[in-house]
């Protein structure tokens, strides 16, 4: 029950939030807005993350997820209600610092919930459908902003989209006494977050997922001004987003049959013969990188991997 609701959580969160992103980059369009203000809207959407994931963390395990979550949902929907009162360029860029603070509580405080929560047999297989359910909501939000775009006008758009962190303030306030309080007394002692940087491996980590992250944020911010200024529809690009992001939904199955144990040919039965046959051999004891972890770590590795934004 408590892993479904921290599904559910996951799923109405993240569809806000990527509905958000296509939703300001429009909605500022429309108002006249020239491209480097388009381009500070999506900066000032990862901000908060860049800066608070570190002390979100550290917040959680000392006062639990539940208030955090609430707070999440609260900013959230607020981002999203408030340029359809204020419909001002100015009020975009307001909205979009308070969606990325969400952003950063949310999506630090459901990873910490996920791990919590599981036991060791079944924390991969956790983490995967975590992962699966941000994927579609990759997909979902986008479509969801584009038709009401369409059909609605921006301003409502915003009031539809904000409906989705309100089923999360709902459900938080139900049932969120289910979900384990922080721990008492000060954080254990142990090397922080900078010291990690020591050591290359992570810092050629990071460095080829920052590579990767820009190539993908470059065509988000490029995307829907393209698609405006051909005179396509909201709804055509809500689409066109989604679409591009059907891939990583078929990444989350993929880490979910990983994690499950599941015979390819009756899980997948989707995926083409030669990815079968890759899979097979990743699974097999003659890749060393593979059969080294153990089925956990890989597992983890995917839904991190696959996971989205």
């Amino acid at each position: 029950m408590v892993i479904r609701l921290a599904l559910a959580l996951t799923f109405f969160n993240f569809v806000g939030a990527n509905a958000a992103r296509i939703l300001f980059t429009l909605f500022a369009l429309e108002l006249g807005a020239p491209a480097y203000a388009v381009g500070l809207i999506g900066g000032l959407l990862y901000l908060f993350p860049l800066l608070l994931s570190w002390p979100i963390g550290m917040l959680v395990d000392r006062r639990g997820s539940r208030g955090l979550l609430t707070f999440a949902a609260v900013c959230g929907a607020a981002s999203l209600a408030l340029p359809y009162f204020v419909p001002t360029l100015m009020a975009l860029y307001v909205a979009a610092a308070m969606n990325g603070l969400a952003l950063a509580c949310y999506h630090v405080t459901l990873q910490n919930l996920i791990g919590t929560l599981s036991q060791p047999e079944d924390r991969a297989r956790h983490f995967s459908n975590f992962s699966l359910a941000g994927s579609l909501t990759n997909f979902v939000g986008p479509l969801l902003a584009g038709f009401a775009i369409d059909y609605a006008g921006h301003a409502v758009a915003c009031l539809v989209t904000a409906s989705q962190p309100v089923i999360a303030l709902v459900l938080l306030l139900v049932w969120g006494r289910l979900f384990p309080r922080g721990r008492e007394g000060p954080a254990p002692g142990g090397p922080g977050a900078l010291s990690a940087l020591r050591d290359p491996r992570i810092v050629r980590m990071l460095a080829t997922s920052g590579i990767v992250q820009l190539g993908q944020d470059l065509f988000q911010f490029y995307l829907p001004i393209y698609a405006y200024a051909a005179g396509l529809s909201a709804s055509v690009i809500g689409a066109s987003w989604r679409r591009w992001r059907w891939p990583r939904s078929w990444c989350g199955c993929f880490s979910r049959a990983w994690s499950s144990g599941l015979r390819w040919n009756n899980s997948l039965p989707g995926l083409s013969s030669p990815a079968r046959s890759a899979t097979r051999w990743c699974r097999s004891p003659a890749m060393p990188s593979c059969s080294a972890r153990s089925p956990s770590t890989s597992a983890s590795a995917w839904a991190s991997a696959c996971r989205s934004p």
